[in-house]
């Protein structure tokens, strides 16, 4: 992907895109206007009805609002890092960051630490950062990198379980803690209406 899509430089995302004359997403609803999802505040910063208003992550190396979460924010939200599209925020299905995050971190596993920080310094020279050499752990850049770059397209939950972490939000009785993995569960009503799960087979 990243050699079609132009070459290491190259900063390009497949999207899912929604408009009042094709398909709404459903996603958006949920965090836009319904609320039912909500965003975490070490990433954005919120008013009083969990609208959006601007970027809390900062880049650890340059101490600076991150520009890929403001990227990030500024597709969901049509243009505006605090832009509210309703149901027509686009879903980013993939993108050459998450390529090189993904080659990033199979030459970190495989213990060559100069191939993983060459695929972060191309992430960051999309967002004119200063380059990374060291300044933190390979692992903390990893994590950070991940999280700035794959907001809100279905990577954080297997993220944290990767990395060991918890969100304080978490309750101690729940499955998240006591059997790390577990993902999120199917509500009844989407069981009673998908025939693979209902029971009820799908013919006819």
């Amino acid at each position: 992907m990243i050699t079609a899509a132009g070459g290491n430089s190259a900063d390009v995302e497949y999207d899912l895109v929604y408009s009042s004359g094709s398909q709404t997403n459903s996603m958006g609803g949920w965090i836009n206007d319904r609320k039912e999802n909500q965003y975490s505040t070490q990433l954005v910063t919120l008013d009083a009805n969990n609208n959006r208003t601007g970027v809390a992550m900062m880049d650890p190396i340059d101490n600076i609002v991150d520009p890929a979460v403001t990227k990030r924010m500024k597709s969901w939200g049509c243009g505006a890092a605090d832009g509210n599209c309703g149901p027509y925020s686009p879903l980013t299905i993939s993108s050459t960051r998450l390529m090189h995050l993904i080659l990033a971190e199979n030459a970190l596993a495989g213990g060559d630490a100069a191939t993983f920080t060459t695929h972060i310094n191309h992430i960051r020279a999309m967002d004119g950062l200063t380059a990374f050499s060291g300044q933190i752990s390979n692992n903390d850049m990893l994590q950070h990198t991940r999280r700035a770059n794959t907001m809100i397209m279905g990577l954080r939950l297997a993220d944290m379980y990767r990395f060991g972490l918890t969100d304080p939000k978490w309750e101690a009785q729940s499955d998240a803690i006591s059997t790390p993995g577990e993902m999120l569960p199917i509500t009844i009503i989407e069981i009673r209406a998908n025939c693979h799960l209902n029971g009820q087979g799908c013919g006819g």
